[in-house]
């Protein structure tokens, strides 16, 4: 779909653990040039929410989100899924400006 100036975009990324217990959970997203990040929320298939701030972090760096969750239990996600939603918006006109989020790079990184 085509969205332009001022249009809010939601997406999601869903992330299924491995049983185990891990110091830390890291998410890199790229936006796709000429949006900008706004917002997300987290929260566990069994529908906890995560705090921003006290269970995970959000940093941005220009079209580069960093989304790092600590202390990571497999055993709190309800069959070991977690969900983010992400917000973004255009910034820049074009009329054929689409969102491409399937062509988003997207890394998950665990550690022990």
């Amino acid at each position: 779909d085509k969205v332009t100036i001022g249009e809010k975009v939601i997406y999601g990324v869903n992330v299924t653990l491995p049983v185990g217990n891990y110091t830390k959970l890291v998410i890199k997203d790229t936006l796709p040039q000429g949006f900008e990040y706004i917002g997300a929320g987290a929260f566990y298939a069994n529908g906890t929410k995560l705090v921003n701030g006290k269970d995970w972090t959000v940093n941005v760096n220009n079209y580069d989100i960093t989304i790092t969750i600590n202390n990571v239990h497999s055993s709190s996600f309800a069959n070991g899924v977690l969900s983010i939603n992400l917000t973004a918006r255009p910034t820049i006109f074009d009329p054929s400006n689409k969102l491409h989020f399937h062509n988003t790079r997207i890394s998950v990184y665990l550690m022990f």
